[in-house]
C-alpha cells in the first residue's frame, strides 16, 4: 500500500471516528468499527485500490449514524471541546489585542510616573486593565485581571454543544425524542 493510500484510509478512518464521536458511540465501539474498517478498507483496496475501495463504502457519517442509534442518549464530550477550544482562542486573542491596545493608548497619552487604570475597554467591561509608563522611558509594568468572559463563554459553548442533560433525562436524537 503507497503511503497515499494510507493517508486516505486514515483520513477516512478519523473521519468516521468523529462521525460516530458526534453521534454518542462510546470508546470501546468505536474501537472496533475503526479496526473493522480499515480491514475492509485494505482488503477492498487489494482489488481496485484504496479511492474505489472508500467510494465502495459510501457515507461513512450514514453509517456512524447507523451505529449511533442504541447510544443517541449519550452526551458529546469531544464535539463540545472541539467547538469549545476556538471560541476560547478568539477570545484569548481579543484579550491580549485589547491589553496591547490600552498600553499603547497609556503611551501615547504621555502620562508617566503613576498608574493608568480602566475597567472600561471594550469589550472586557469590568476587567480591570493597568498600565504604568516609569518617566524617562525606564520601564513600562502592565496588568490585567481575567475577564469573566474568556472562562465562562466557553464553557456556555462546551456544554450547549456536549449536551450533558442527556445523561440525566435520557432523550438524545431526533429519534429518541420521537419516542417519547
Amino acid at each position: 500500500m503507497s503511503t497515499f493510500d494510507t493517508i486516505r484510509r486514515e483520513s477516512a478512518v478519523q473521519g468516521f471516528d468523529f462521525w460516530m464521536d458526534y453521534h454518542g458511540v462510546p470508546g470501546r465501539q468505536r474501537r472496533v468499527e475503526r479496526r473493522e474498517l480499515r480491514a475492509g478498507l485494505d482488503e477492498a483496496a487489494g482489488h481496485g485500490g484504496m479511492r474505489q475501495a472508500l467510494r465502495d463504502v459510501g457515507s461513512l457519517r450514514e453509517r456512524a449514524e447507523a451505529l449511533a442509534e442504541p447510544y443517541s442518549h449519550r452526551p458529546r464530550w469531544a464535539v463540545g471541546a472541539f467547538a469549545a477550544v476556538p471560541v476560547f482562542a478568539a477570545l484569548l486573542y481579543g484579550w491580549l489585542f485589547s491589553s496591547i491596545a490600552f498600553v499603547e493608548g497609556v503611551v501615547a497619552s504621555g502620562v508617566t510616573g503613576r498608574e493608568v487604570r480602566s475597567s472600561d475597554v471594550l469589550p472586557w467591561l469590568g476587567t480591570e486593565f493597568t498600565a504604568t509608563v516609569e518617566p524617562g522611558g525606564g520601564g513600562l509594568s502592565v496588568g490585567s485581571g481575567l475577564p469573566w468572559a474568556l472562562l465562562v463563554l466557553p464553557l456556555l459553548v462546551f456544554l450547549l454543544v456536549a449536551r450533558p442533560w442527556r445523561l440525566v433525562t435520557g432523550r438524545g436524537s431526533r429519534a429518541a425524542a420521537g419516542a417519547h
